[in-house]
């Protein structure tokens, strides 16, 4: 038998997602970033985002935060979302870091500002969920969601809008990213400059989250659920696909609305209904 080469035979340690594109080949002895090894393969399959941008590192190098503490998608510490589909809206990938790996918070704002073109969440373990951008079709929905709240809260003033681009340190360590959330302005307020700067250490009053088609329902459902256990007041599920909302309030079970034609958010937000005319 052929001995292999020493290329050949160097370790190699992989992450894989849900179909070809999603495989990426990690060489422990190189410090250069992940780099998908079926790139080519996926090539005619339009539409399916992978991986990080090419400009964006999974080791933390350049980012002024400790050179001994790196992230890479080592086979020990990286794992893939078991039942997460390929859509046209990319893959999910979740890495597990603690106990290899802890962030700080202000540490993984930074991660975050690296890699921009990219929703990154942390559990309330240490480990780091990455999300590509939606779609057009669940960011126009994002857009409408976040335009109604945003008119509201203008003229009601007792409260601050946040779209999905935002996040919050959960009082159980999780920094989690809604895709549309309200504070009353007097909890916002009571932070500092450097915290209001940053993610927001404080659990919103009300969130809403919209179902992507690379998002699985029963975790979605986790974190709504993560939400109020933090201290999130009221919460709304869209679930476009299936055209349900699932309602979560605190100190009650969830409710279950078959396309609504509206969403009032009394008493807590007094006088906001969400139209969903242009969300269905």
């Amino acid at each position: 038998m052929r001995r292999p080469h020493h290329d050949e035979d160097r370790t190699r340690r992989e992450v894989e997602t849900e179909g070809d594109a999603g495989r990426f080949a990690v060489d422990p002895d190189s410090e250069r970033e992940a780099v998908p090894a079926a790139r080519e393969a996926a090539a005619p399959r339009a539409g399916v985002a992978v991986g990080l941008k090419s400009a964006s590192r999974w080791s933390l190098m350049d980012s002024g935060i400790d050179r001994n503490r790196r992230i890479r998608m080592n086979a020990p510490h990286a794992s893939r979302l078991p039942d997460a589909p390929v859509s046209p809206e990319g893959v999910v990938l979740s890495l597990k870091l603690h106990p290899v790996i802890r962030l700080s918070d202000d540490e993984f704002f930074e991660f975050c500002g690296l890699n921009r073109d990219l929703r990154i969440e942390r559990t309330a373990g240490g480990g780091i969920t990455i999300m590509p951008p939606t779609g057009g079709e669940t960011s126009d929905r994002n857009a409408e969601i976040t335009m109604q709240l945003r008119l509201w809260a203008k003229r009601d003033g007792t409260g601050v809008t946040f779209d999905s681009s935002g996040a919050f340190v959960l009082p159980n360590g999780a920094i989690l990213s809604p895709d549309a959330a309200w504070v009353s302005r007097d909890r916002f307020a009571a932070l500092t400059a450097e915290q209001r700067a940053k993610f927001p250490p404080l659990c919103p009053d009300f969130v809403v989250e919209l179902r992507s088609p690379s998002d699985r329902l029963p975790a979605l459902q986790s974190k709504m659920q993560e939400y109020i256990d933090n201290g999130v007041r009221l919460g709304w599920l869209i679930d476009s696909r299936e055209g349900q909302v699932h309602v979560y309030r605190s100190e009650s079970p969830v409710e279950l609305l078959q396309r609504p034609q509206g969403l009032s958010a009394d008493p807590l937000l007094p006088g906001f209904t969400l139209e969903m005319a242009d969300i269905w």
